[in-house]
């Protein structure tokens, strides 16, 4: 599947567009086609980020551009870009002439993929530790991806499948430049690693586009027009590591995706930036299909929670295709809080251009964002599987994980009444007092909210 391609594609001007002279690379653009097998960051990914213009050549194992277009005539051109301009010169075989972009795209084919659409958002806040994301998907087929929480470390989303398989996937990458694709010989500490894994869900590893640890829980194919929410939560550890942990909302419940831990790649920036949604479909199974969702509202907030900042500016974006006329993207009206709907394959028609932008109106977060914020400072102390599914007390199957006291959590924010003994013979008990007395702290804090004081 294709999602580590995005990574590079948000992280090239922010999807600016893209000078003349460099090249479509399936989806994400580079100077030449040369380059299209390495990230922003110089990773090679090797032949699965060859596509669009160009090829993968085994025998020299490089990236090269493919043969000339057939224009309009007996013309040809590198790209239908290229082509001469209007309708007569653009053709109707490898290229074909766009109206509303003015624009010779390729031709539309049966053998690929429709075109990804994407949303790129700016941050609130500079440092977000929480990202609350609602996604309702408004059309489907199999082998269609709803990436909402895409960022430069990771992503997760739902999928379906095939028509008796809905997905929920988390996932972030190793660091360093590591691939274990190329080189299995990473540094240690520059590997991803599965901390908890959630009850009922798969965690392992993955590849074919970068690397990295990924979590995924099976379940039905998800209903048309619903609302479905996903909670990313990063966390500092200090010593240049990150702590990463997933969250969906499933039939009234939040449930534990994973937790995983990797390096910051050297650096200080632990936190959720590089904010993208995106629809795709992975595998040319039916093009003809359409494949539509709406994002947002979406909000994000600081490690403590106190507040949740809501996203208000996005800009679309598509890849390039062979197909990629048929896109589109619109702001969906007030019985849907105005979010914003980006759509592809089946007759969609673009009325907007790559690179538009939209503004969300502000909203008071809805209940599910409420229900989950009662639940933070119990999650900001779990470190077990059994102590996070307990903070959001799930039981998800008969083989339920060992709860923490039944008063935890209450159903307000606070985690109600625990003493210091309780605390210290109990939950945390392996973090000690001092943990403890942070525990109770943060407990009389979220009280003082509830009652409107703090």
């Amino acid at each position: 599947m294709i999602f580590s391609r995005y990574f590079a594609l948000i992280s090239l001007s922010s999807l600016s567009f893209a000078s003349a002279d460099d090249v479509s690379c399936g989806g994400h653009r580079a100077p030449s086609c040369e380059e299209c097998p390495y990230d922003s960051s110089g990773t090679y990914k090797g032949s699965a980020w060859c596509n669009g213009q160009c090829e993968w050549n085994s025998s020299s194992n490089k990236c090269v551009a493919k043969p000339g277009k057939k224009c309009g005539g007996v013309s040809t051109a590198k790209i239908c870009a290229d082509c001469p301009s209007g309708a007569a010169g653009c053709g109707d075989t490898d290229c074909s002439w766009h109206p509303f972009t003015s624009l010779c795209r390729d031709s539309f084919s049966d053998d690929v993929r429709t075109a990804s659409v994407h949303l790129v958002y700016d941050k609130p806040i500079s440092k977000p530790a929480w990202w609350f994301q609602r996604v309702v998907p408004t059309a489907s087929a199999p082998s269609t991806y709803f990436s909402t929480n895409g960022h430069r470390f990771g992503y997760g989303g739902i999928q379906e499948v095939n028509s008796s398989t809905g997905r929920v996937i988390f996932s972030l990458w190793d660091q360093g430049g590591c691939n274990q694709d190329v080189d299995p010989n990473c540094n240690e500490d520059d590997l991803a690693k599965t901390i908890a894994c959630g009850t009922g869900v798969t965690c392992r590893g993955f590849g074919g586009e970068g690397t990295g640890r990924q979590s995924r829980y099976d379940r039905a194919p998800f209903s048309l027009n619903e609302e479905y929410y996903f909670v990313t939560q990063a966390k500092y550890l200090g010593n240049k590591r990150m702590e990463h942990t997933g969250y969906f909302y499933d039939n009234g419940l939040w449930r534990l995706l994973s937790r995983i831990q990797v390096s910051t790649n050297n650096s200080e920036e632990w936190w959720i930036s590089g904010l993208y949604s995106f629809v795709e479909q992975w595998t040319a199974v039916d093009t003809t299909k359409d494949r539509a969702a709406l994002f947002g509202p979406s909000y994000m907030a600081d490690e403590d929670a106190t507040e949740f900042y809501q996203i208000k500016k996005v800009r679309f974006s598509h890849g390039t295709l062979e197909n990629h006329e048929r896109v589109n993207a619109w702001q969906a009206g007030e019985d849907w809080q105005q979010a914003v709907g980006i759509e592809t394959g089946g007759n969609a028609e673009q009325n907007v251009r790559r690179g538009d932008t939209f503004t969300y109106p502000e909203y008071v977060p809805y209940g599910e964002l409420t229900s989950f914020r009662k639940n933070i400072d119990c999650l900001n102390l779990a470190q077990s599987r059994d102590e996070i599914e307990a903070c959001l007390n799930t039981n998800p199957s008969t083989d339920a994980p060992s709860m923490l006291p039944s008063d935890v959590p209450s159903d307000t924010p606070s985690i109600s009444p625990v003493t210091a003994r309780e605390c210290v013979d109990t939950a945390f008990k392996h973090n000690g007092k001092k943990t403890c007395t942070k525990y109770l702290k943060k407990k009389k804090e979220a009280q003082r909210i509830v009652q409107g004081v703090g």
